[in-house]
């Protein structure tokens, strides 16, 4: 699954947080192996859905 969403008001860890999917909040946490965490309005990679969380890691940063 490759989605894009927005980190929400929170910050996302491996353990706990918020982003926006298609205009919904969804639970997040970071996937398995990521080592930062993501930032209010950082954009993220959606890896998968489990149950009604989201499973993100950062988006790769786009060269202009």
């Amino acid at each position: 699954i490759t989605l894009a969403g927005d980190a929400d008001d929170l910050i996302v860890t491996d353990s706990d947080g918020r982003i926006k999917l298609a205009g919904e909040t969804w639970s997040a946490r970071l996937a398995a192996g990521v080592t930062t965490s993501v930032g209010p309005g950082e954009e993220v990679r959606v890896i998968a859905i489990h149950g009604a969380t989201a499973i993100v890691a950062p988006a790769p940063i786009q060269d202009t």
